[in-house]
């Protein structure tokens, strides 16, 4: 994604040219990265068109949408992984690691990403509701009480995080 931002792709612009998705991406720099998602995209086919020119970034999204919608047969995968490093004033390095792997359930049931996002949401309103987050604004998961039962009740859900922690002493 972060090639397809470099490309121009993901800003709100107006497409130049004949509204041919090969004249649009002719004038761009395509990184190696991005060659082999752009050709099985097919934009460099002849006589596909964007469908607003008023915009490049719809215009992709629409492209996106018809090529990557899940197939009855299919289902999706979500992936996070995160990796936080430490260094205290002591000299001691802690490395954490959380990971989670969460499959969809195809064949018409939930996808991963509407469990990732729908129960992340869920949650964080139950917590609001029952009183176990009482502070206001925008608030970021940083405060132990927060987190701590926020991810277990994601859990009860099925998004189940592994962690790890290696302490490195000098």
């Amino acid at each position: 994604m972060y090639a397809i931002k470099k490309m121009g792709l993901l800003e709100d612009v107006r497409c130049e040219g004949s509204g041919e998705w090969r004249e649009v991406i002719a004038g761009m720099n395509i990184p190696g990265e991005a060659r082999a998602f752009m050709h099985w995209l097919g934009v460099e086919k002849e006589g596909l068109m964007v469908s607003d020119r008023d915009s490049i970034i719809k215009s992709f999204c629409s492209l996106l949408e018809d090529k990557m919608t899940l197939g009855k047969e299919e289902r999706d995968m979500v992936l996070m992984n995160h990796d936080i490093r430490g260094e205290f004033s002591d000299g001691t390095i802690e490395k954490h690691q959380s990971s989670l792997q969460l499959f969809g359930e195809g064949k018409g049931g939930m996808t991963a990403m509407c469990k990732t996002v729908g129960y992340t949401a869920a949650v964080g309103t139950e917590m609001v509701l029952d009183g176990s987050i009482t502070d206001t604004g925008v608030l970021t998961p940083m405060d132990k009480s927060v987190y701590e039962r926020g991810l277990e009740l994601l859990e009860k859900e099925g998004l189940i995080f592994e962690e790890s922690c290696v302490i490195e002493e000098r």
